[in-house]
Order: structure tokens, then sequence, then C-alpha cells
């Protein structure tokens, strides 16, 4: 008979992770709260996050605040914890059809050191290699650190910049890079992450939503050549994969009065986007033929 279950480190590695991904989440928090969520007996909570603050990975931020609106409790207030914003350090790099931009950060992403570079549209992964293993150099010794302190690299690619990056066909949605990861990999000696710098950046403006403001419903929209593509957010859920596209976000970056927004950064979605704008980019394409499934959804009103 096979023995087929799951072994007492496999159960604690899993735990771990969990427990780091509820802290990341919603930290600073106790264990007792961490106990709650995941169901974990707050024994195994406490043996592992102790384990955790012993590696610098987790660390005591303090006592629960005090609710002046609230129940009195008796006895001492919960110890909450925290990331280690110190523990390692991260590596995020921005390449578009003109630019690339590289970023050393906490893991709390506080920017540490950032550098900009402009090229002719000859960017290579040989040269991002060359370029990074300089650049990071300086930033890491500007800081007191080195590679020891790196968690991993970060890519994000504009798709003006596919092709020059490497793309391998049929890969739109999910963007595979393998020379430039293999060149990373073997330069740095560090787990790399490349994808689409359109979805991430939309990832990371929900993201940091979700930690520091209020959960709404949102969509968010780019088009590409008269098409557009949607990601409908519950909360701050993505109800459909993001998907990349041959777009540029700041092209939609607009008031709610349909007008270019001034003062964003490439990439950026922090800037409403009205029903007047939207509709203002379908009309276009907005047809029977072209747009069947949206024209029959509105009965070939677009102002609705």
């Amino acid at each position: 008979m096979n023995d087929c279950g799951i072994s007492k480190l496999d159960l604690k590695r899993r735990n771990r992770m969990q427990i780091l991904k509820v802290v990341r989440e919603q930290g600073p928090i106790s264990r007792v709260d961490i106990s709650a969520i995941l169901g974990i007996t707050r024994a195994a909570v406490t043996i592992i996050t102790n384990e955790m603050i012993d590696q610098h990975i987790l660390e005591e931020v303090g006592e629960e605040p005090v609710n002046p609106s609230g129940e009195v409790r008796k006895g001492r207030r919960k110890i909450l914890l925290d990331i280690n914003e110190t523990y390692k350090f991260a590596v995020g790099i921005y390449v578009d059809e003109k630019e690339v931009s590289i970023g050393l950060t906490t893991l709390n992403a506080a920017a540490l050191d950032k550098q900009l570079i402009a090229h002719e549209g000859d960017m290579t992964p040989e040269k991002l290699v060359s370029l990074l293993d300089d650049i990071l150099e300086k930033m890491l010794q500007n800081s007191c650190l080195s590679r020891e302190n790196l968690l991993g690299i970060g890519v994000g690619i504009m798709p003006s910049a596919y092709e020059m990056m490497g793309l391998e066909e049929g890969t739109e949605t999910c963007p595979v890079f393998p020379a430039l990861q293999k060149a990373l990999e073997d330069s740095m000696n560090l787990p790399v992450y490349i994808n689409s710098a359109v979805m991430e950046f939309a990832m990371a403006g929900l993201h940091y939503n979700e930690i520091h403001a209020k959960a709404e419903n949102q969509v968010f929209l780019y088009w590409d050549s008269g098409s557009y593509h949607a990601i409908p957010i519950n909360g701050n859920t993505p109800l459909l994969a993001a998907a990349a596209g041959d777009a540029f976000i700041e092209r939609l970056c607009v008031d709610p009065d349909g007008r270019a927004m001034e003062g964003y950064p490439r990439g950026s979605v922090r800037a409403e986007l009205s029903a007047e704008a939207v509709a203002d980019k379908i009309r276009p394409v907005f047809s029977e033929e072209n747009t069947p499934a949206l024209f029959a959804a509105l009965n070939g009103d677009l102002s609705r």
C-alpha cells in the first residue's frame, strides 16, 4: 500500500507559507487572529511564528491598539506581528521601447534607490543583464548591502518591448522571455520573475488599494488599435485572469471629463475612467459586426 499522505515537514512548510501570506496581506496581526483565520492551532502558530522571528523574517511590532469605543478587555493586549521589511530586499526592472528603470526596494516596496536609463530601442537581454550588473552593484554599495541580501528580481516589460526582449510566439497572455530569464538567472544567481508591465502595474495598483484604501468594485480597461480588454473586479479580486495586450496604459489615464491626465507615469492606473471617456473609446468600433455581444447587450445604444 502506497503512502500518499502529507508529511509533517510538508505540513509545516504549508502552514508557514499560509501564515506568511496572512501576515503580508493583513498585518500587523496577532498570533490569535492568525490561528482563527487559518484554522491552525494557536500552539502551531506560536511555534512557527517564533521560528520566523528568530530568522528575522517576522517581527513583533507592539501591542494591539486600544479601541476607545470598544469593550474593555481583561488581561494583556495581543502582540502584533508584521513582515520584517529589511529581512531581504528586491530588485525591480521596467523595460519599454525607450528606457529601462531599475530600482532597489524593501519587502514593503519602499524604494531605496532607482536609476532611469534611456536607450535607442536597441536593448537586448544581454545588454540588460550587463546594465543591471553594473548599476545594481553601485546601488547595493550605496545601501550597505550585498547580493546575499536580495530575495529576487522582478521584471515588467511593456508590450512595445516584447520583441526586443525576445518574446516567444504564442504567449501573449502569459509572456515568456527564455533568453532574458536564463541570462538574468545565470548572472545574478537569484529567482527571476518576468511578466507584462501592463498587467503588473494593474495588479500592483489593486494590491496597494487593498492595503491602503477601502475596497470598491472597479474595472481596469485598456485599448489597442480600436479594441479593448477588461478585468472586472469584485472588491479587489479579479473575476477574470488579467491578460497582457499591445497597449500603453498611459494613453487611457483620463479625468472624469475624459481629458488626458498630466503628471502620471507610464503604466499608471490611478486616474479615473468616466462613462463618457469609455464611450468615446468604444464608439469607433461599436457595431453589430465588430462588437456583437456588447451591441446586443445595449440594444445598439451606446449612450445607455
